[in-house]
């Protein structure tokens, strides 16, 4: 509120009541106007201001904000026509030392509004900064840390188990197709053979698997058009995709949701939150697994297909020996044969030919092949059962890979997103500190501004 007075009436009667009802619960500030009529001291020694000054230290203004104004003077100056009014500096000419309507002015437009809208605005904006605070408290996300390591440790026994189990399915799933297996491994194994011994083990081959019905069982796979005959090559990766979609439609599908729903578990064991670990996991366990599958048995078959065809260690050089031998002993037998028939027939001279001599390096190349062949039988064998136990200790660890890749990292990751995310809150739980700070000095500036405005 601002006290208006003069010489005359700065201490009239009902302003001056209204202003003692009022002066502890308003703030104050007065103006001395006409104080070019001031300037002398009445009978008592003091001047008005004075006076004024020494009355409103008595009602508790320790320091009241007083101006001392000649308002009729600056009323002329604005409205002069002429240049008589006007003196240096924007102000009017003949105002009395130490008048201060300006200062008024200036208060009133640009220090009393600013310090208002200060305490105005820091009231309001303290109270969104404290929500802020809390929010943020309540926001920041834990350390995780510890439970990612526990959680992760946790689930590796459970990937491990999973992937053996999802293994046994897998390989299940192939065993009606063992002879075709062996058929293929059989041709692998062929191509290191040369001269008759390869034609021998192909017309073999021929015979042996003529029963295969591989492309008959598989949708997907062009059928033969002679079924009595095995297929001389097939395609792996289309013959398991169709395997591994036939294991997933029966089981692998709902296996998968299971898996999630037990890892979860095992993360709450662990006290890790579920609410950031769940749609990872589950979006992780609806990833397109009948093709993820697929590619880990090719890459399983093709392993052990490597490792039965070029093997290593002393395995390796039975296979070389028997290899050498299969592919230069039987050419060299019907030689032998022929040429001993021939020399039988050119040199003896009682010696008349009869069919079985005529067909005696037939039969023996025929005989040293069948040797061959049981030897290769005996020590590189191309069996299922064989086969089949490599193979699933293959894929299972190709499986606990896949597995591991993509579940195992998830505690940890979501654990270091969430510590980025905690350090960016406490970063804006600083900034919101220094301006919290800032704040509070600007409202005691602003309070001890405004506190003189007010009597005590």
């Amino acid at each position: 509120m601002l006290y208006i007075g003069s010489q005359e009436k700065y201490h009239d009667k009902l302003g001056w009541e209204i202003f003692l009802q009022q002066r502890k619960r308003r703030a104050f500030a007065f103006v001395l106007n006409k104080w070019d009529r001031c300037l002398h001291a009445f009978a008592s020694g003091l001047r008005p201001d004075e006076d004024m000054l020494r009355d409103l230290k008595g009602e508790g203004f320790d320091s009241p904000l007083l101006f001392r104004t000649c308002a009729q003077r600056w009323v002329d100056y604005q409205t002069s026509q002429d240049g008589q009014a006007r003196g240096e500096n924007g102000r009017p000419a003949g105002l009395p030392e130490g008048e201060q309507f300006r200062e008024l002015v200036h208060w009133l437009e640009m220090g009393l509004t600013r310090l208002e809208i200060e305490a105005i605005k820091a009231r309001g904006v303290s109270q969104l900064l404290q929500a802020v605070e809390t929010s943020l408290a309540q926001a920041s996300p834990p350390d995780l840390s510890e439970p990612a390591a526990r959680t992760q440790e946790a689930w590796q026994d459970i990937l491990k188990e999973e992937a053996q189990s999802i293994a046994e399915i897998l390989v299940n799933t192939l065993e009606p197709y063992q002879r075709e297996i062996e058929h293929h491994f059989a041709l692998e194994g062929q191509r290191r053979f040369r001269g008759i011994m390869a034609g021998y083990l192909q017309l073999f081959m021929r015979f042996r698997y003529m029963g295969s019905s591989l492309r008959d069982r598989l949708p997907m796979v062009g059928k033969s058009r002679e079924p009595s005959a095995a297929p001389a090559t097939w395609n792996l990766a289309t013959f398991t995709r169709a395997c591994s979609d036939a294991a997933a439609s029966r089981s692998l599908d709902a296996r998968n949701k299971a898996l999630a729903n037990r890892l979860l578990v095992a993360a709450d064991g662990q006290k890790y939150p579920l609410n950031v670990l769940t749609e990872p996991v589950e979006s992780a366990s609806r990833l397109d697994w009948r093709n993820r599958y697929a590619q880990t048995v090719v890459e399983a078959l093709s392993q052990v297909e490597q490792h039965w065809v070029e093997p290593k260690g002393s395995r390796r050089v039975v296979q070389t020996v028997l290899v050498l031998l299969a592919n230069s002993v039987p050419l060299l037998a019907f030689i032998g044969a022929l040429v001993l028939l021939l020399w039988r027939i050119s040199m003896v001279d009682d010696f008349h030919p009869a069919l079985s001599d005529l067909l005696m390096p037939g039969f023996v190349l025929l005989v040293v092949l069948v040797i061959f062949q049981v030897l290769i039988a005996v020590l590189l064998p191309m069996r299922w059962p064989a086969i089949r136990v490599e193979f699933q200790e293959s894929l299972a660890e190709h499986l606990e890979r896949e597995l591991q890749g993509t579940f195992a990292s998830l505690p940890r990751a979501v654990a270091e997103a969430l510590a980025d995310e905690r350090k960016k809150v406490e970063a804006l739980q600083r900034e919101v500190g220094e301006v919290s700070t800032w704040l509070q000095q600007r409202e005691e500036a602003a309070r001890h501004a405004i506190a003189g405005l007010y009597g005590h």
